[in-house]
């Protein structure tokens, strides 16, 4: 089946992926989310392949070559969500209004705040079309620190526990609460003014 692609723009171009209809375009975007958790020593063991039924993939591509991805989990299914794993007691289970941001990961030579914003909006959109209330990500306190100052309203939710190899804490975000700092921060800043751009378009 054709990628569906979300946006493009200049040399960007980001697709949505599902497994039912891109297996091959996924696996190729598998292998570069091993490459990446080898380099940064992440312990994911089968979570990368975990949750194939209720995934969708945000797939970055510069110049028509994968350049990364962020890695979506939505709620009821039987499958359940990856932060579950780690903190069983979070009581999302059967909830179709939330989603599990599994993973966020790019090559090395294309790491950059613009790159992240560009699948972040993407997401940010496709839940809005959803009805995803709130977004779950597990965090270690620096990424908790760099997301916050990214805009991201992360609430802690849960115990320090290990996730990947690393001390992590289950967060939570509303998406109505990015949108909303997003737009105030468009007022004073250029970057988030094309942010807001992008996603009202």
């Amino acid at each position: 089946m054709d990628l569906i692609t979300l946006y493009e723009k200049g040399n960007a171009r980001v697709d949505l992926l599902t497994y039912a209809n891109h297996k091959e375009e996924i696996e190729r975007m598998l292998c570069l989310f091993e490459k990446i958790a080898g380099e940064k020593s992440w312990l994911p063991e089968n979570e990368l392949r975990a949750y194939p039924k209720n995934s969708v993939w945000f797939a970055l591509y510069l110049d028509n070559k994968l350049a990364g991805a962020l890695h979506l989990v939505l709620g009821n299914s039987d499958e359940g969500l990856p932060c579950m794993t780690v903190w069983p007691e979070l009581d999302l289970r059967g909830r179709d209004n939330v989603g599990n941001i599994a993973l966020i990961a790019f090559d090395k030579k294309h790491r950059g705040y613009n790159l992240f914003w560009l699948v972040c909006v993407e997401m940010w959109r496709f839940c809005v079309r959803r009805n995803i209330v709130e977004l779950w990500v597990e965090a270690t306190t620096t990424n908790i620190g760099i997301y916050r100052k990214l805009g991201w309203p992360l609430e802690i939710k849960g115990e320090l526990r290990k996730h990947w190899g690393e001390a992590c804490y289950p967060c939570r975000m509303l998406v109505s609460e990015i949108e909303q700092i997003a737009l105030g921060r468009a007022r004073n800043s250029l970057r988030y003014k094309k942010i807001i751009e992008q996603s009202q378009r």
